[in-house]
């Protein structure tokens, strides 16, 4: 019994280790619509677009890494931003207008299986990320046209790209930064106005692009 004791004394001493798995990394920071303004858009409202194509962006890696190096797990990301401006003339397709305010919150969201990949720098406390995921794209624009409220959403295969930095603080906590790229395009949408539904096919060459960049940063766990 002492023999074995002292056996499991210095395995406990000479076994390293291991790294936590289980890896959470939200992330929130700058978003940036790629996709160009449509030529229908007239030109007192090219500015109001404009300015729908910056946001905000909000996202969270869980990975399980299979080994060190990679990982596997699923990521979240949401692309989101809105606009107003009142007193504005409004002419509808039934031919009716009106003035008053208009209004958008537009949210692109993705959600899809990821492969992550560690790469260790220096002493180890510097480390590069890398992650690849294909999923599901959502979209979504509450738009208010004066007295109509407009809801305009749509779904489509989506990708997303990001690599990022993140430094070691201790064993299970980081602080990290990173670039991403999500990737989309809707060829269809539906429209619901005052309650009725419609849904508009886009020809190839007008198709909804929801390509969006985002910079941010955060906290990461591992446990």
């Amino acid at each position: 019994m002492v023999l074995l004791g002292a056996t499991l004394h210095a395995q406990q001493y000479a076994e390293p280790k291991s790294e936590p798995r289980l890896k959470f990394a939200p992330t929130a920071g700058f978003g940036y619509r790629l996709g160009m303004l449509s030529e229908e858009i007239p030109p007192d409202f090219e500015a109001y677009a404009r300015n729908l194509k910056t946001g905000y962006s909000l996202g969270i890696d869980g990975t399980y890494f299979v080994k060190p190096q990679w990982g596997l797990g699923i990521k979240y990301l949401r692309f989101g931003s809105s606009n107003s401006i009142g007193n504005v003339q409004v002419t509808f397709g039934d031919g009716n207008s009106a003035r008053g305010r208009i209004a958008d919150i537009v949210t692109i969201d993705f959600i899809g299986a990821a492969y992550s990949s560690i790469t260790p720098l220096g002493n180890g406390k510097h480390l590069l990320i890398g992650n690849l995921a294909l999923g599901y794209l959502a979209y979504v624009n509450e738009s208010l046209l004066v007295n109509r409220s407009v809801r305009i959403t749509g779904n489509t295969f989506g990708a997303a790209l990001d690599f990022g930095y993140d430094y070691k603080i201790s064993k299970r906590i980081r602080f990290g930064a990173q670039l991403g790229y999500a990737l989309g395009t809707l060829n269809k949408v539906a429209v619901l106005e005052n309650e009725n539904l419609s849904n508009i096919t886009f020809e190839d060459e007008n198709r909804e692009n929801l390509a969006f960049l985002t910079l941010g940063g955060g906290f990461r766990l591992s446990i």
